[in-house]
């Protein structure tokens, strides 16, 4: 059976675009992730009564978030009655996605792969979509993780 010289080249390129990682983005998912979309109803239906209610002003005029702060130092940050972002502090003592608050980077990177973006002091992954697109934003202090965020990331 004779293949085309086009069948030939396209394998060429698969091959090498998985060698050199083109194709190897991993997509996170875990059970962290539900809470994005939740509507009141379901957080406390979820995660009980809050500790502490209080707003926090975002970075544009516009934006005015609601938060709910829990006694297991996560928060859940609210938009037009809907969770879009879940923030989990150093005091954090259970794994976010496999990870642990005060983890290095190195251990982030070998417990959930090459990261999407590299910044000094942050890494930044993509997450299974659920209707809408995520994200895990890590951040480091003195090569310690110290604050993990999954958003969504349309917004």
């Amino acid at each position: 059976m004779k293949y085309s010289p086009l069948f030939f080249f396209a394998s060429l390129f698969f091959l090498w675009g998985i060698s050199f990682g083109f194709a190897q983005t991993t997509y996170l998912d875990g059970p962290e992730t539900g809470a994005l979309g939740m509507t009141p109803y379901e957080a406390f239906g979820t995660f009980g009564a809050p500790e502490t209610i209080y707003p926090q002003p975002g970075p544009a005029e516009w934006q005015q978030d609601v938060v709910f702060y829990y006694s297991d130092h996560s928060y859940l940050y609210w938009f037009e009655n809907r969770v879009w972002q879940v923030r989990f502090d150093r005091r954090h003592k259970d794994p976010v996605l496999g990870v642990y608050m005060g983890s290095s980077q190195n251990l982030v990177r070998s417990v959930l792969g090459p990261p999407l973006a590299d910044e000094p002091g942050e890494l930044v992954y993509p997450m299974v979509e659920r209707g809408f697109p995520m994200r895990l934003r890590l951040l480091f202090e003195e090569d310690r993780l110290i604050e993990a965020f999954l958003y969504r990331s349309d917004f």
